[in-house]
Formats: C-alpha cells, structure tokens, sequence
C-alpha cells in the first residue's frame, strides 16, 4: 500500500545518504594520506606514488627531479621557534610554487625537504626551474616585524639516466643536493647528462 511504499522510500533514501557519507569519508581519508597538512602540498607517499608510476613506463618514460633543502632551516627554527618555523615552511612552498613550471609538481618530504617532479623532462628544464627558486629565495621572507633570509641547496637526477627506480632515482637527487652544499650552498648541481639543451643549439 501507500504507507507501505513511503517507508521503503525512506529506506533507499536513507541507504543512498549513507553510500554517499561513506564515499566522502573515503574521499577525505584519500586526500588526507597524500596531503602534507603545514603546506597543503603533496606528501611523501603521494610524490613516490606518482614517481613509481612514472618509473613503471620503461625508457619510453623520461623524466627528472629536482631534491630541495633549506640551508639554514634548523638555525632559523631553534632560535625563532617551531611555530615561527611552520610559517617560514608555508611561505617558502609557496614561493617555491611560483617558479614552477606547467607540468611539474611540488611536494613536500618532510622537514624542511622538497621535492619537483617532472614528467617527460629534459635536465636544462630542470635546470631553468632550479634557477629561478635559487633566485626568487634570494627575497628575505617577512614574519611580522621578523625579516629571514633562508636559501637552498637544489639536486637534480634524471631517469631512467640516474635510475630506473624510485630509490636509486632519489638517492641520486639527494647525492647532487649534498654536493651543492660542499659548493657552497644556494646553488644547485645535476649528476653528468646527455640530454641535449635548446641553447648548446
């Protein structure tokens, strides 16, 4: 009958509200694991995610990574203070986010490391975009009547060139990374390429 009717209708409406609330939570939980929560920048799992898969396409898939460190993180954040440091941390992505290019991708690995991943690259754009962060840290970084200047130190590693897989790539990132440190830090360096630069043309 009529009331019979109405109540499996509240029962299908109630089961499609609960079906959506589940994939929601679902969503959250997913966007939860692979956000880093200080930058709102792709985390650790979700970069090496992403890196796998780009690995996964054999040579076919060509590629680098430019492996980031903040010079003088740790004495900016033990004489100013963690909460001073999460917002240094926070303005520093996005600084860094404005010299990307289309097509790469920022995440952050934890303390103060980052990382560019880009698809389908040659290392002179690698090598582009790690000048234009080096340059744009060059700017101090206001936090109130604060003002730091913190630099960085760039590593870049190309694949399958560097590495066919994800430890051997980013092992290879971090390895240029230290080398720009004993340079003199603010600087970046690549491992030895081949890939061919528009302005050797």
């Amino acid at each position: 009958d009529a009331q019979e009717s109405r109540g499996l209708g509240d029962v299908y409406k109630r089961q499609g509200t609960d079906i959506t609330e589940e994939r929601q939570a679902q969503e959250r939980l997913r966007v939860l694991a692979n956000t880093d929560m200080l930058t709102n920048l792709p985390n650790r799992h979700a970069i090496t995610t992403r890196l796998k898969a780009a690995l996964a396409t054999g040579k076919e898939g060509r590629g680098g990574v430019l492996f980031l460190d903040l010079d003088n993180f740790k004495r900016i954040n033990d004489h100013y203070g963690h909460g001073f440091g999460d917002r240094l941390l926070k303005a520093v992505s996005v600084a860094i986010s404005t010299c990307l290019s289309e097509g790469q991708t920022l995440a952050r690995l934890g303390g103060d490391e980052f990382i560019v991943l880009q698809e389908q690259a040659q290392a002179w754009e690698l090598e582009a975009t790690a000048e234009r962060i080096i340059e744009r840290l060059r700017e101090p970084f206001r936090q109130g009547l604060i003002e730091v200047y913190t630099s960085c130190s760039i590593g870049i590693a190309m694949y399958p060139d560097h590495g066919a897989d994800l430890d051997s790539v980013v092992r290879s990132a971090d390895i240029a990374m230290y080398v720009a440190k004993e340079a003199g830090r603010h600087t970046y360096r690549c491992l030895l390429y081949t890939s061919p630069s528009p302005r050797d043309s």
